[in-house]
């Protein structure tokens, strides 16, 4: 008895064998099978209408020595002894069912050599708890086709329950289960990651799609601390409407629980892009101005700085932008105070009917518009909430004596912030975002493609804008006072005009009447100055340059792009690698080749943060 048969026989021990005629008629054949392959694709077809699937249980190869003989045994997948894991179940140590069949086949060659015999050795089956293919991992295999398509539609971030049901209503057969597509796509994240690191693949990723990125590490280790990326897009995007910037942090993006700060902007049709993302260690002074430091990098020009950064009372990053940007106008987000004052007034003032004329008298601080009636106004709150001393002080001390200048309408309408006073604009992209990520618990990469997938989303609607306001005119704009700026005025500056002209009776060129704030605010032209137009064009010079951006493209960076060369720091890289020893060359080796060969930096993954919220749970 040779090696094979000794196996057949352990296969049979504690089984009842039993004869199934429809069993042994299916498969008793006389056919002669050109390849092993042929003879078990016919096996498998056959099985399928009985409601189980065959396996290789065994196989051998003859290389001429003894006991070695060419065959291969086939049974149910389901099939031999099983371990009693639950009482009255038949479950193994994995969780998989066994029927405890004995229905074995055995196909061997001819001695011709010229193909390929099936041998029925037992026809029984006895399926008592697994009577149906779904039970059968094996029937649910995705073919090459259908993994194609599971790929694609994971690049779309398509979900993984919407996948399985794509796939079955292509195929009324398919009988996977949810757990074959987790199977598949963790193998398909596999094998694109392959032997590299976390860290590598994501490096690896940022110089593949042209990105601009910065890591900085902590002291004594290669573990990262902050990541700085942008897209090349984002940069010209940055450069051609620099006029205002709004940032804010946002958390449950990744499993190490780093805050993702985040930059956007507007555009001249009025949409928000994302200029810069940064995943800090912590939101301390020190992370902030070093990622704003790199965001200052990538102006082409010193004089293209942002005019007015809009944030919430983080004093960490307010302290960072001062330091960064010293001649910038920090304001403050007012649909924040608003929150945080509604808030105060809820748990201190009482009873509730007072609380609407409490925040009625905040509420005309926030809306008065010169200096001269802010101290009235004050006043008139101080007089209404005097019954509540705690509650003045802490309206007073906390929002308005050091940060009125932030928030006041007194104040801020003197600065051009586009109609941006709020970081909606951030929060807004933060939903987004999220929107595409759907969970807390990914790893670097996949936040990083989350946010790719979000700016190509981006990409697509801003080049859209653009072009309707190139070349689609409304008929509220066919008229000829706006016949020199359809075609070169986005289309969202022109509406803010129409509006103003319906000022333009009531106003007409008393300028203490008009305000201008329009021509403050935005950089347009107001109601008293467009009554001093007549019935002609408003002339194109009247609105500010940064609302005839209608491309990716700002003409400054061609200026840039022809002076910036690296010919004079190569020189002293080369010298100073020529004066230093041996230690300090192989130092600045490490160092360019992090540059030269981004996929084999060194450096790791941060820690994951210990969670210290909630109950210890018990295994």
């Amino acid at each position: 008895m040779d090696s094979s048969e000794e196996f057949e026989q352990e296969l049979y021990d504690g089984v009842d064998v039993w004869d199934d005629d429809e069993c042994t008629n299916a498969f008793t054949t006389y056919e002669v099978f050109c390849t092993r392959d042929e003879l078990l694709k016919w096996v498998r077809k056959i099985v399928f209408h009985f409601g189980f699937v065959i396996v290789i249980l065994r196989s051998d190869t003859s290389i001429g020595q003894r006991g070695r003989k060419t065959f291969v045994l086939l049974g149910c997948e389901r099939g031999g002894k099983y371990i009693r894991y639950k009482k009255d179940l038949q479950v193994t140590e994995s969780g998989i069912r066994k029927c405890g069949c004995p229905f074995r086949l055995r196909g061997y060659p001819v001695k011709s050599g010229e193909g390929w015999i099936l041998k029925l050795i037992c026809g029984s089956h006895n399926h008592e708890l697994t009577n149906t293919l779904v039970d059968h991992p094996y029937v649910g295999r995705f073919t090459c086709n259908e993994k194609l398509m599971l790929m694609d539609m994971t690049k779309s971030s398509v979900k993984p329950r919407n996948i399985l049901l794509t796939m079955k209503e292509h195929n009324e057969k398919n009988v996977s289960t949810i757990k074959q597509v987790y199977n598949v796509l963790y193998m398909y994240k596999k094998s694109v990651r392959g032997d590299r690191t976390e860290m590598q693949q994501l490096i690896m990723l940022l110089d593949r799609d042209m990105y601009v990125h910065w890591s900085r590490f902590e002291e004594g280790t290669n573990v990262v601390q902050d990541l700085f990326w942008t897209h090349p897009d984002l940069v010209k995007l940055l450069n051609a409407f620099n006029i205002v910037l709004m940032m804010d942090s946002t958390y449950k993006t990744n499993r190490y629980r780093m805050p993702l700060f985040e930059v956007v902007g507007v555009t001249s049709t009025g949409l928000t892009f994302s200029a810069a993302f940064m995943l800090l260690a912590s939101k301390r002074h020190h992370n902030f101005v070093w990622a704003l430091e790199k965001l200052k990098g990538l102006f082409f020009r010193v004089d293209s700085y942002p005019k007015v950064v809009v944030s919430d009372r983080d004093i960490a990053l307010m302290n960072g932008i001062n330091v960064v940007f010293p001649e910038a106008v920090n304001l403050l987000c007012r649909f924040h105070i608003d929150k945080n004052v509604k808030e105060k007034c809820k748990m201190i003032v009482y009873p509730k009917e007072a609380w609407d004329q409490v925040m009625e008298s905040w509420g005309a601080i926030v809306d008065c518009e010169n200096v001269e009636s802010y101290e009235h106004r004050v006043e008139a709150f101080n007089v209404v909430c005097s019954p509540w001393p705690i509650f003045t002080e802490y309206v007073i001390s906390t929002w308005l004596n050091p940060h009125k200048e932030k928030f006041v309408k007194a104040w801020t309408d003197k600065v051009m912030h586009l109609g941006n006073t709020t970081s909606k604009r951030t929060e807004a992209a933060h939903w987004s975002l999220k929107r595409i990520i759907e969970m807390s618990m990914g790893d670097l990469c996949f936040c990083w493609d989350s946010i790719n997938k979000m700016i190509i989303l981006q990409h697509n609607a801003i080049k859209s804008s653009f072009e309707k306001s190139l070349h689609v005119v409304s008929h509220v704009f066919n008229v000829t006072r706006y016949k020199k700026l359809v075609g070169f005025v986005s289309k969202y500056a022109l509406q803010y005009i129409v509006e103003e002209s319906d000022r333009v009776e009531y106003v007409g060129l008393d300028k203490s009447r008009c305000g201008c704030t329009i021509r403050s605010t935005h950089g347009l032209p107001c109601a008293c100055e467009l009554a001093s137009f007549g019935v002609g064009s408003i002339p194109l010079h009247s609105v500010h340059f940064i609302w005839t951006r209608l491309s990716f493209l700002d003409i400054s960076s061609d200026d840039t792009s022809a002076k910036l060369s690296i010919q004079q720091e190569w020189v002293v890289i080369m010298n100073r690698f020529n004066e230093v020893d041996m230690a300090g060359k192989i130092n600045s080796k490490a160092k360019l080749r992090e540059i030269v060969y981004p996929d084999k930096t060194s450096l790791c993954q941060p820690k994951e943060k210990v969670k210290t919220k909630g109950a210890q749970k018990g295994r």
